[in-house]
């Protein structure tokens, strides 16, 4: 079985300066600041389009996430978000509630006190900010507010 071949800084070095000779003079020189630089300059190595991104990141989402997207590439929050959906099973809120939140409270132009409220909490309440910010667990009954607020709106 054949071993993969490296592909490191000096394997690219070595390329630059057989293939490209003036972009390796450069590189020494340090009017390129790397190796990494000097190769998608010389067109050996490519830059990755925000499209593979895109591509990359779209195989990486669960459904909901994906339709969460979608709903917000249409310009309406068409995604239904169970309770299951709300809280991951880390006690924080998911991506996808995340994103439907906060696409909600911009295209409504709801700040935290205000959803808080309609929640049935205190304005000054921090957990909505401690949820989105996805950096705290909370307790249930607050999911399960924000999960009955989500379905109205």
């Amino acid at each position: 079985m054949r071993k993969p071949k490296k592909r490191d800084n000096s394997y690219f070095e070595r390329r630059l300066e057989r293939e490209h000779p003036a972009i390796y003079a450069r590189l020494r020189a340090g009017a390129i600041r790397s190796v990494r630089a000097a190769a998608i300059e010389a067109g050996i190595l490519r830059r990755p389009t925000a499209l593979n991104a895109l591509k990359r990141d779209w195989r990486l989402a669960s459904v909901t996430e994906k339709r969460a997207f979608i709903a917000w590439l249409k310009g309406a929050p068409k995604v239904a978000l169970r309770g299951s959906d709300i809280v991951g099973p880390d006690g924080k809120l998911t991506p996808s509630a995340v994103t439907k939140l906060q696409y909600v409270m911009s295209t409504k132009g709801l700040k935290h006190g205000q959803v808080m409220k309609a929640m049935g909490f205190k304005a000054l309440d921090p957990r909505l900010g401690f949820a989105l910010s996805r950096q705290h667990q909370l307790e249930p009954v607050f999911f399960d507010r924000l999960a009955e607020w989500l379905s109205k709106v």
